[in-house]
């Protein structure tokens, strides 16, 4: 995982202040998750509408298994089940994780 920004280096203060606030402490509102998840059940929805996007997701499936990570599509059922902790708790886990294992 990577993060950055850019800036004036006139801003960088006060830019790199705001940017330490966001990665080390995400507040994830509660709405935003909302339009994000009505947006992603949306695409669910339509997927079956784009003919590359079958070819795709079948081709990762021949490719790697059906049952591997790098096969795997989100569902209705899951993305309705994910909530604001499920969020949080997999931040510190990945964020931490990949500040002291050196992860990019």
């Amino acid at each position: 995982m990577r993060v950055g920004f850019r800036c004036l280096s006139e801003d960088l203060s006060n830019v790199f202040s705001l940017f330490s606030e966001v990665v080390q402490e995400p507040l994830m509102p509660e709405e935003k998750l909302e339009l994000i998840r009505s947006q992603l059940l949306g695409a669910i929805a339509r997927r079956q509408d784009d003919p590359a996007g079958i070819v795709s997701r079948e081709f990762q499936k021949l490719l790697y298994g059906k049952d591997s990570a790098y096969a795997r599509v989100p569902e209705i059922e899951t993305v309705k089940a994910i909530g604001r902790n499920d969020l949080l708790d997999f931040y510190q886990q990945l964020f931490w994780y990949g500040l002291f294992v050196g992860i990019n």
